[in-house]
Protein backbone atom coordinates (compact mmCIF):
# COMPACT_ATOMS: atom_id res chain seq x y z
CA UNK A 1 0.00 0.00 0.00
CA UNK A 2 1.43 3.37 -1.04
CA UNK A 3 2.06 5.71 1.86
CA UNK A 4 0.68 9.26 1.44
CA UNK A 5 3.38 11.91 1.02
CA UNK A 6 3.80 14.01 4.11
CA UNK A 7 3.06 17.66 3.39
CA UNK A 8 6.05 18.71 5.45
CA UNK A 9 8.30 16.44 3.37
CA UNK A 10 6.87 17.88 0.15
CA UNK A 11 7.62 21.39 1.37
CA UNK A 12 11.24 20.48 2.10
CA UNK A 13 11.62 18.90 -1.34
CA UNK A 14 10.17 22.00 -2.99
CA UNK A 15 12.54 24.30 -1.10
CA UNK A 16 15.50 22.07 -2.02
CA UNK A 17 14.50 22.03 -5.69
CA UNK A 18 14.00 25.78 -5.79
CA UNK A 19 17.38 26.37 -4.12
CA UNK A 20 19.08 24.07 -6.63
CA UNK A 21 17.53 25.92 -9.56
CA UNK A 22 18.57 29.30 -8.12
CA UNK A 23 22.12 28.04 -7.49
CA UNK A 24 22.48 26.69 -11.02
CA UNK A 25 21.04 29.88 -12.49
CA UNK A 26 23.34 32.08 -10.42
CA UNK A 27 26.42 30.08 -11.44
CA UNK A 28 25.65 29.58 -15.11
CA UNK A 29 28.07 31.47 -17.36
CA UNK A 30 27.11 33.41 -20.45
CA UNK A 31 29.52 35.24 -22.79
CA UNK A 32 28.32 38.52 -24.29
CA UNK A 33 30.31 40.73 -26.68
CA UNK A 34 29.55 44.44 -26.95
CA UNK A 35 31.58 47.23 -28.55
CA UNK A 36 34.79 45.22 -28.81
CA UNK A 37 34.68 43.73 -25.31
CA UNK A 38 33.74 40.19 -24.28
CA UNK A 39 32.04 39.83 -20.89
CA UNK A 40 31.54 36.55 -19.06
CA UNK A 41 28.41 36.76 -16.95
CA UNK A 42 28.12 34.70 -13.78
CA UNK A 43 24.97 35.34 -11.80
CA UNK A 44 24.54 39.05 -11.25
CA UNK A 45 28.09 40.08 -12.14
CA UNK A 46 30.24 40.16 -15.29
CA UNK A 47 34.00 39.90 -15.89
CA UNK A 48 35.89 41.33 -18.86
CA UNK A 49 37.55 38.23 -20.32
CA UNK A 50 38.70 39.51 -23.71
CA UNK A 51 39.10 42.78 -25.60
CA UNK A 52 38.63 42.29 -29.32
CA UNK A 53 38.21 45.90 -30.48
CA UNK A 54 40.74 48.52 -31.53
CA UNK A 55 41.59 52.14 -30.79
CA UNK A 56 39.79 53.54 -27.74
CA UNK A 57 37.88 50.94 -25.74
CA UNK A 58 35.26 51.78 -23.12
CA UNK A 59 34.36 49.04 -20.68
CA UNK A 60 30.69 49.18 -19.69
CA UNK A 61 29.57 49.44 -16.07
CA UNK A 62 26.45 47.36 -16.72
CA UNK A 63 25.34 45.01 -19.47
CA UNK A 64 22.01 43.32 -20.14
CA UNK A 65 21.55 39.56 -20.16
CA UNK A 66 18.06 38.21 -20.93
CA UNK A 67 16.56 41.58 -20.00
CA UNK A 68 18.42 41.52 -16.67
CA UNK A 69 21.06 44.18 -15.95
CA UNK A 70 24.29 42.84 -14.46
CA UNK A 71 27.22 44.80 -13.02
CA UNK A 72 30.66 44.61 -14.63
CA UNK A 73 32.97 44.37 -11.62
CA UNK A 74 36.17 42.64 -12.77
CA UNK A 75 38.84 42.53 -15.50
CA UNK A 76 40.40 39.10 -15.96
CA UNK A 77 44.10 38.43 -15.37
CA UNK A 78 44.37 36.41 -18.60
CA UNK A 79 43.42 38.80 -21.40
CA UNK A 80 44.53 37.73 -24.87
CA UNK A 81 47.07 39.70 -26.91
CA UNK A 82 45.67 42.78 -28.64
CA UNK A 83 48.07 45.18 -30.38
CA UNK A 84 45.27 47.34 -31.77
CA UNK A 85 44.09 48.99 -28.55
CA UNK A 86 45.51 52.43 -27.67
CA UNK A 87 43.27 53.54 -24.80
CA UNK A 88 41.05 51.81 -22.22
CA UNK A 89 38.36 53.54 -20.16
CA UNK A 90 37.52 51.79 -16.89
CA UNK A 91 34.13 52.45 -15.22
CA UNK A 92 33.32 53.09 -11.56
CA UNK A 93 32.01 49.54 -11.02
CA UNK A 94 35.34 47.73 -11.54
CA UNK A 95 36.70 46.51 -8.19
CA UNK A 96 39.09 43.77 -9.35
CA UNK A 97 41.81 43.93 -12.03
CA UNK A 98 44.10 40.97 -12.65
CA UNK A 99 43.37 39.25 -9.36
CA UNK A 100 45.68 36.38 -8.45
CA UNK A 101 48.69 37.27 -10.59
CA UNK A 102 51.86 39.36 -10.30
CA UNK A 103 51.99 39.94 -14.06
CA UNK A 104 50.53 43.12 -15.55
CA UNK A 105 46.99 42.58 -16.83
CA UNK A 106 47.57 44.53 -20.05
CA UNK A 107 51.15 43.36 -20.71
CA UNK A 108 50.02 41.80 -24.01
CA UNK A 109 48.67 45.15 -25.27
CA UNK A 110 51.77 46.33 -27.09
CA UNK A 111 50.34 49.65 -28.33
CA UNK A 112 48.34 50.63 -25.25
CA UNK A 113 49.15 54.27 -24.43
CA UNK A 114 46.57 55.35 -21.89
CA UNK A 115 44.28 54.00 -19.16
CA UNK A 116 41.56 56.25 -17.78
CA UNK A 117 39.56 55.41 -14.65
CA UNK A 118 36.22 56.96 -13.70
CA UNK A 119 36.72 59.48 -10.88
CA UNK A 120 34.09 57.79 -8.69
CA UNK A 121 35.70 54.36 -8.85
CA UNK A 122 36.33 53.26 -5.24
CA UNK A 123 39.16 50.81 -5.98
CA UNK A 124 41.32 52.37 -8.71
CA UNK A 125 42.53 55.73 -10.02
CA UNK A 126 44.59 57.03 -12.93
CA UNK A 127 46.95 59.89 -13.70
CA UNK A 128 48.75 60.66 -16.96
CA UNK A 129 47.42 57.39 -18.38
CA UNK A 130 48.92 55.25 -15.59
CA UNK A 131 46.66 52.91 -13.57
CA UNK A 132 46.97 52.95 -9.76
CA UNK A 133 45.05 51.60 -6.82
CA UNK A 134 42.68 54.17 -5.32
CA UNK A 135 45.19 55.70 -2.90
CA UNK A 136 48.14 55.45 -5.30
CA UNK A 137 50.16 53.18 -3.03
CA UNK A 138 50.98 50.89 -5.97
CA UNK A 139 51.07 51.01 -9.75
CA UNK A 140 48.64 48.53 -11.24
CA UNK A 141 49.61 49.14 -14.86
CA UNK A 142 52.11 51.33 -16.71
CA UNK A 143 51.02 51.04 -20.38
CA UNK A 144 53.81 49.81 -22.64
CA UNK A 145 53.31 52.59 -25.20
CA UNK A 146 52.66 55.46 -22.80
CA UNK A 147 54.54 58.40 -24.36
CA UNK A 148 55.98 59.57 -21.04
CA UNK A 149 59.77 59.97 -21.19
CA UNK A 150 60.31 60.89 -17.54
CA UNK A 151 58.10 59.20 -14.94
CA UNK A 152 58.05 60.70 -11.45
CA UNK A 153 56.24 58.31 -9.12
CA UNK A 154 53.76 59.76 -6.59
CA UNK A 155 55.12 60.05 -3.06
CA UNK A 156 52.37 57.70 -1.89
CA UNK A 157 53.87 54.69 -3.73
CA UNK A 158 55.07 51.98 -1.32
CA UNK A 159 55.47 48.98 -3.64
CA UNK A 160 56.04 48.04 -7.27
CA UNK A 161 55.55 44.59 -8.73
CA UNK A 162 58.01 42.62 -10.85
CA UNK A 163 58.28 43.68 -14.49
CA UNK A 164 56.38 46.87 -13.75
CA UNK A 165 58.16 48.81 -16.50
CA UNK A 166 59.25 45.88 -18.67
CA UNK A 167 59.12 46.56 -22.42
CA UNK A 168 58.27 50.26 -21.94
CA UNK A 169 58.97 51.87 -25.31
CA UNK A 170 59.60 55.48 -24.33
CA UNK A 171 60.63 55.68 -20.67
CA UNK A 172 64.10 57.11 -20.23
CA UNK A 173 63.96 58.22 -16.58
CA UNK A 174 62.15 56.52 -13.68
CA UNK A 175 62.18 58.75 -10.61
CA UNK A 176 61.18 56.96 -7.40
CA UNK A 177 62.96 59.45 -5.13
CA UNK A 178 59.86 60.62 -3.27
CA UNK A 179 58.40 57.15 -2.67
CA UNK A 180 58.80 55.07 0.49
CA UNK A 181 59.99 51.84 -1.13
CA UNK A 182 62.49 49.85 0.93
CA UNK A 183 63.88 47.33 -1.57
CA UNK A 184 64.28 46.91 -5.32
CA UNK A 185 65.48 44.39 -7.91
CA UNK A 186 66.19 44.57 -11.68
CA UNK A 187 63.07 42.61 -12.64
CA UNK A 188 61.23 45.88 -11.99
CA UNK A 189 62.45 47.28 -15.30
CA UNK A 190 63.29 44.08 -17.20
CA UNK A 191 63.95 44.72 -20.89
CA UNK A 192 63.07 48.40 -21.06
CA UNK A 193 65.48 49.34 -23.86
CA UNK A 194 64.93 53.10 -23.64
CA UNK A 195 65.65 53.42 -19.91
CA UNK A 196 68.83 55.27 -18.99
CA UNK A 197 68.33 56.53 -15.41
CA UNK A 198 66.69 55.05 -12.31
CA UNK A 199 66.48 57.37 -9.29
CA UNK A 200 65.94 55.71 -5.90
CA UNK A 201 64.52 57.11 -2.63
CA UNK A 202 66.22 57.55 0.72
CA UNK A 203 64.09 54.72 2.12
CA UNK A 204 65.81 52.03 0.00
CA UNK A 205 67.68 49.75 2.39
CA UNK A 206 68.19 46.59 0.29
CA UNK A 207 69.03 45.88 -3.36
CA UNK A 208 68.80 42.46 -4.99
CA UNK A 209 69.67 40.82 -8.30
CA UNK A 210 71.94 41.16 -11.29
CA UNK A 211 71.66 44.74 -12.55
CA UNK A 212 74.58 44.15 -14.91
CA UNK A 213 72.38 41.93 -17.07
CA UNK A 214 70.46 45.06 -18.11
CA UNK A 215 73.55 46.82 -19.40
CA UNK A 216 73.99 44.50 -22.37
CA UNK A 217 71.17 46.33 -24.15
CA UNK A 218 71.34 49.75 -22.58
CA UNK A 219 73.70 50.94 -19.87
CA UNK A 220 71.69 51.91 -16.80
CA UNK A 221 72.63 54.69 -14.41
CA UNK A 222 71.26 54.36 -10.88
CA UNK A 223 71.07 57.49 -8.76
CA UNK A 224 70.94 57.29 -4.97
CA UNK A 225 69.75 60.30 -3.01
CA UNK A 226 70.39 58.79 0.42
CA UNK A 227 73.72 59.55 2.11
CA UNK A 228 73.63 56.02 3.56
CA UNK A 229 74.31 53.20 1.06
CA UNK A 230 71.82 50.31 0.95
CA UNK A 231 72.62 46.72 1.88
CA UNK A 232 73.43 44.57 -1.16
CA UNK A 233 72.17 41.02 -1.47
CA UNK A 234 75.01 38.49 -1.58
CA UNK A 235 74.24 37.81 -5.26
CA UNK A 236 73.79 41.46 -6.28
CA UNK A 237 75.89 42.50 -9.28
CA UNK A 238 76.29 45.84 -11.06
CA UNK A 239 78.65 44.97 -13.89
CA UNK A 240 78.87 48.01 -16.20
CA UNK A 241 76.36 50.07 -14.20
CA UNK A 242 77.09 53.70 -13.32
CA UNK A 243 76.11 55.09 -9.92
CA UNK A 244 75.37 58.70 -9.00
CA UNK A 245 75.57 59.37 -5.26
CA UNK A 246 75.62 62.35 -2.88
CA UNK A 247 78.97 64.14 -2.94
CA UNK A 248 79.50 63.57 0.80
CA UNK A 249 78.98 59.80 0.50
CA UNK A 250 81.27 58.69 -2.34
CA UNK A 251 83.61 56.78 -0.04
CA UNK A 252 80.74 55.05 1.75
CA UNK A 253 79.24 53.91 -1.56
CA UNK A 254 82.61 52.78 -2.89
CA UNK A 255 82.98 50.57 0.16
CA UNK A 256 79.38 49.27 0.04
CA UNK A 257 79.59 48.39 -3.67
CA UNK A 258 83.14 47.03 -3.55
CA UNK A 259 83.32 43.79 -5.52
CA UNK A 260 79.99 44.36 -7.30
CA UNK A 261 81.69 45.41 -10.58
CA UNK A 262 80.20 48.91 -10.70
CA UNK A 263 81.50 50.80 -13.75
CA UNK A 264 81.94 54.14 -11.96
CA UNK A 265 80.63 56.11 -9.00
CA UNK A 266 80.20 59.85 -9.49
CA UNK A 267 78.18 62.76 -8.14
CA UNK A 268 75.83 64.99 -10.10
CA UNK A 269 78.35 67.83 -9.83
CA UNK A 270 81.44 65.71 -10.59
CA UNK A 271 80.88 65.42 -14.32
CA UNK A 272 83.34 66.38 -17.06
CA UNK A 273 82.50 69.79 -18.47
CA UNK A 274 81.20 69.61 -22.02
CA UNK A 275 79.22 71.69 -24.48
CA UNK A 276 75.66 70.39 -24.88
CA UNK A 277 73.89 71.18 -28.12
CA UNK A 278 70.33 72.61 -28.01
CA UNK A 279 68.99 69.39 -29.55
CA UNK A 280 70.75 66.95 -27.20
CA UNK A 281 68.57 65.24 -24.58
CA UNK A 282 69.85 65.74 -21.06
CA UNK A 283 68.79 65.74 -17.40
CA UNK A 284 68.51 69.11 -15.67
CA UNK A 285 69.41 69.44 -11.96
CA UNK A 286 69.25 72.43 -9.64
CA UNK A 287 72.34 73.43 -7.69
CA UNK A 288 71.19 71.34 -4.74
CA UNK A 289 71.61 68.28 -6.94
CA UNK A 290 67.87 67.63 -7.24
CA UNK A 291 66.51 66.36 -10.55
CA UNK A 292 64.23 68.87 -12.31
CA UNK A 293 63.33 67.60 -15.77
CA UNK A 294 64.57 65.65 -18.79
CA UNK A 295 64.56 67.00 -22.35
CA UNK A 296 66.49 69.15 -24.82
CA UNK A 297 67.64 72.69 -24.13
CA UNK A 298 65.52 73.93 -27.01
CA UNK A 299 62.32 72.31 -25.70
CA UNK A 300 62.56 72.53 -21.91
CA UNK A 301 61.14 75.61 -20.20
CA UNK A 302 62.82 76.31 -16.85
CA UNK A 303 62.26 79.04 -14.24
CA UNK A 304 64.99 81.62 -13.82
CA UNK A 305 68.05 80.19 -12.12
CA UNK A 306 71.22 78.15 -12.50
CA UNK A 307 71.07 74.47 -13.50
CA UNK A 308 73.36 71.57 -14.30
CA UNK A 309 72.52 69.89 -17.61
CA UNK A 310 73.82 66.30 -17.55
CA UNK A 311 74.33 63.67 -20.24
CA UNK A 312 76.41 60.48 -20.15
CA UNK A 313 79.24 62.46 -21.77
CA UNK A 314 79.36 64.97 -18.95
CA UNK A 315 77.67 68.12 -17.74
CA UNK A 316 77.31 71.84 -18.39
CA UNK A 317 76.15 74.71 -16.18
CA UNK A 318 73.09 76.44 -17.65
CA UNK A 319 71.95 79.93 -16.64
CA UNK A 320 68.29 80.75 -17.29
CA UNK A 321 67.52 84.46 -17.13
Amino acid sequence: MTQPINLFTMKKLYILLASTILFCTANAQTVVEQDGVKYTITGYYATVTEITGSGEITIKSNITNSQTSVTVNEISNSLKTNDNVTKINIPSTISKIGEGTSISTFSAFDNLEWIEVAADNQSYSSEDGVLYDKNKTRIVEFPISNKMVTYVAPSTITQLKNRQFTDSKYLSVIDLSTTSMTSIQPTLIGDSESLSLLRLPTTITHIYGNWGSLSSQNRITIEFVSPAPPTLDSNASFDGVDLIVPASSVSAYQQAFSGSNVNQITTSTALPKIQISPSEVCDFYNLAGQFVIRGTRSEVVLPRGIYIAKTKRGGQKIVVE
